[in-house]
């Protein structure tokens, strides 16, 4: 206002671009947003995923944790006990080796 009262005036291209230049950025924004929103929904997507992932992956291996127990359990109960005594001719030196290692 004050330039038209001192002779200058804005031109009508000055004045639309800058109302089209908030425009631009009102869209740019609106963009970003839209654009944030969709990365924000394609990760909570994805972390969907990766959780049930995981959870199959538990549940599997809890029922091949069972498997390998219920097998070696089965395998335990054939197991005897055998009692070895030590006399003095069950032992047999068959090599007898000096080493010598230098420190420092």
């Amino acid at each position: 206002m004050l330039g038209g009262l001192l002779g200058r005036r804005k031109s009508k291209g000055v004045l639309l671009g800058g109302l089209l230049g908030q425009a631009g950025t009102a869209a740019r924004r609106r963009g970003t947003t839209n654009a944030s929103e969709q990365r924000l929904k394609s990760a909570e997507n994805k972390m969907g995923r990766l959780v049930q992932q995981v959870e199959d992956l538990e549940i599997e291996l809890e029922e091949e944790i069972i498997e390998i127990d219920a097998k070696w359990m089965e395998l335990g109960k054939n197991i005897t006990t055998l009692s070895v005594g030590l006399e003095k001719t069950d032992v047999k030196v068959t090599q007898l080796v000096c080493a010598w290692i230098p420190v420092g």
